[in-house]
């Protein structure tokens, strides 16, 4: 497996020699330049399946088919869910996987368009997305079995409370250009994907809470794994590539020995100086300034999402320092993960 942590630079340094967006689009060529030389050999190229109306391409799942639709001369599935819905009794629960028919859907699935993302809080404060998010993009040159394609797994948010999926957006120009498949996962963010809370830890078993939204990435992963061949992908080449926040998440992933089997490589770009590492009983502790009216697991899973995210106090909002950056060695942050 290759690990490789990048401390880009941030757009809001004084010292800049391309803006963000560009020097990440430069960043992800030679990944993808490193990728293809790794992995390359002979292709034989077999015909796409057929498309409906000229534009429209239909493929299988574990769970069903589903149909995407041509972008760019490429072929994109937006939407595909890869978990069960975290709501009602399964929020604030680790992420369940479609395992059973009654989970999945009938007949096609038009996966045509984005759906909302996660529930998350934006720097100003503002509530977007929705709870019920768990799905994610693919993006591929071609549908086909033979000579299966490079996989890269798109993981971005400016923050762990939101900013998702922020300048990770899978490119259907790129992904024909360059010969991989792009794989955009959403996850759950800020309360309802990270708090620890002894409330939470006391309902489970074992007796843990937190990290919900890396449990998410961790079943997304799998889903690929089972799934990505129908996509023309490679499940024995998938990179990671995390984006801010999303750095800090692979930075975790390549330090849970049960995930070393989802992926190949590693990427990280502008992931936070500071590395989480408390333990479930700090995190709990420093989880009670929490503006919360709940005193049980029941009023936890029942309250309005949007005013569980916004039960954050304002400080918590400020993202991670960059790396290099004058607060590099602060710790007056809260750590999500």
């Amino acid at each position: 497996m290759t690990c490789v942590l990048s401390p880009f630079r941030s757009g809001t340094d004084p010292i800049v020699w391309a803006s963000t967006e560009a020097g990440l689009l430069l960043f992800l060529f030679v990944i993808i330049f490193i990728i293809i030389f790794a992995t390359s050999g002979k292709k034989q190229y077999l015909k796409t399946p057929p498309l409906r109306d000229g534009k429209f391409i239909e493929t299988t799942t574990s769970c069903g088919k589903v149909e995407g639709k041509m972008e760019d001369s490429a072929y994109a599935f937006r939407g595909i869910p890869y978990a069960r819905p975290p709501v009602n009794d399964l929020r604030f629960k680790y992420a369940k996987p479609l395992n059973q028919i009654g989970y999945c859907w009938n007949g096609t699935l038009l996966a045509h368009n984005a759906t909302p993302t996660c529930m998350q809080m934006l720097s100003n404060g503002t509530v977007i997305g929705i709870e019920d998010c768990l799905t994610l993009d693919i993006v591929t040159p071609a549908v086909k079995y033979d000579n299966p394609l490079p996989v890269i797994v798109l993981i971005g948010a400016d923050s762990f409370n939101g900013g998702s999926p922020g300048k990770m957006r899978p490119s259907a120009r790129y992904a024909r250009s360059r010969d991989v498949v792009f794989v955009r996962p959403n996850f759950r963010l800020g309360v309802l994907g990270f708090l620890s809370h002894d409330i939470l830890s006391k309902a489970d078993y074992p007796h843990t809470s937190g990290n919900y939204g890396l449990s998410d990435i961790l079943l997304a992963l799998n889903w690929i794994q089972l799934n990505i061949q129908h996509f023309g992908g490679d499940k024995d080449s998938v990179t990671l590539f995390g984006h801010k926040a999303g750095a800090t998440i692979v930075t975790a992933l390549t330090t849970i020995h049960n995930a070393n089997k989802y992926f190949t490589r590693a990427w990280a770009s502008s992931g936070g100086a500071i590395y989480p590492s408390e333990t479930r009983e700090k995190a709990e502790l420093h989880n009670m300034p929490l503006h919360l009216k709940c005193e049980t697991i029941e009023c936890l899973r029942t309250e309005d999402p949007e005013k569980l995210m916004k039960a954050v106090p304002h400080t918590w909002i400020k993202p991670q320092p960059d790396l290099p950056g004058r607060d590099e060695t602060s710790t007056k942050r809260h750590q999500w993960l």
